[in-house]
């Protein structure tokens, strides 16, 4: 069972997401109908740990180990989903991810489809398209890619 819940006022999501960096380039993620790009990793499940929940979500998204290098972020933030207009308050916590690169495709942007069959558009952005790109956590605009090398908390109103 995933860590969020649905109430009249609004969503709350506990989430976890990687940082994986390959040549000062980010891996992002979307599908077809998502207007914005945004780091691979997912909910978290109930009595899962948060490391846990991330390699289960490398796993299951990319099919490939994940290595967890360290924590980044806490970030905290409250935002209305695109064309859905419901209100989310969400906790995800961002760590810096490396995997074994030679494994995945080697081209700068590619498809592939989860566990589930869910099909995801990946791609390496630098980090001027960082900047440029609708991407969220919007953090990384300001940091990428330079990162922090100690925990912080960030709140995020969108």
């Amino acid at each position: 069972m995933d860590c969020t819940f649905k109430t009249p006022e609004g969503n709350f999501n506990y989430r976890v997401a990687g940082v994986v960096r390959h040549k000062d380039r980010l891996l992002v993620m979307k599908e077809e109908q998502t207007p914005h790009w945004y780091l691979p990793g997912g909910r978290v499940n109930l009595n899962e740990s948060a490391e846990a929940a991330l390699r289960r979500e490398f796993q299951e998204e990319l099919g490939l180990p994940a290595t967890l290098q360290r924590p980044l972020w806490l970030a905290e933030s409250f935002f209305v989903l695109e064309g859905k207009n419901e209100k989310f308050h969400e906790l995800c916590l961002y760590y810096l991810v490396d995997l074994p690169y030679a494994d995945l495709p080697q081209t700068d942007a590619w498809t592939q489809k989860d566990s589930d069959g869910n099909e995801h558009i990946y791609r390496w952005l630098t980090p001027e398209e960082v900047r440029g790109e609708k991407l969220y956590p919007v953090c990384l605009k300001e940091t990428f890619p330079n990162l922090p090398e100690h925990l912080e908390i960030v709140t995020v109103f969108e």
